[in-house]
């Protein structure tokens, strides 16, 4: 492709299916507490923008950035019949760049470096490798 700048918008939709089962805990005083929780399905909404520049026709970077909502995420804990705390996953902002290279049709690496604000923070990365048949 001859276009070096390009945007591209996403819309990325996720739905989770978490079923935890309850458990008996025996405390340091030999009181048996029984903790169980309500099945957690949350669900993911993350629009996000790209901006990809192709710096070679096998070599393209990219800087990114997104907003993640997440509904449906309440978790109820009890232990015997009290209510623990609940623990919700907060709308968080995500931010990063990345590099991609083609070795051929077949095999391309990779790297990511990413940030997370807001509701969420802290940062990451991640290197991957993919080979398609």
């Amino acid at each position: 492709d001859d276009n070096n700048l390009k945007f591209q918008p996403t819309l990325n939709l996720s739905y989770s299916y978490i079923n935890m089962a309850s458990y008996s805990f025996v405390s340091p005083t030999n009181a048996t507490v029984n903790v169980n929780t309500n099945s957690l399905s949350p669900i993911q909404i993350e629009p996000a923008m790209k901006l990809v520049s192709n710096i070679t026709k096998t070599c393209q970077t990219y800087a990114n950035a997104s907003v993640v909502w997440n509904l449906m995420d309440n978790l109820v804990f009890k232990a015997n019949d009290s209510e623990l705390p609940s623990m919700p996953i907060k709308t968080y902002a995500q931010y990063g760049v990345g590099i991609n290279k083609y070795f051929g049709e077949k095999i391309t690496a990779g790297a990511d470096l990413f940030g997370r604000a807001i509701g969420r923070t802290g940062f990451g990365g991640q290197v991957n490798i993919r080979y398609n048949f």
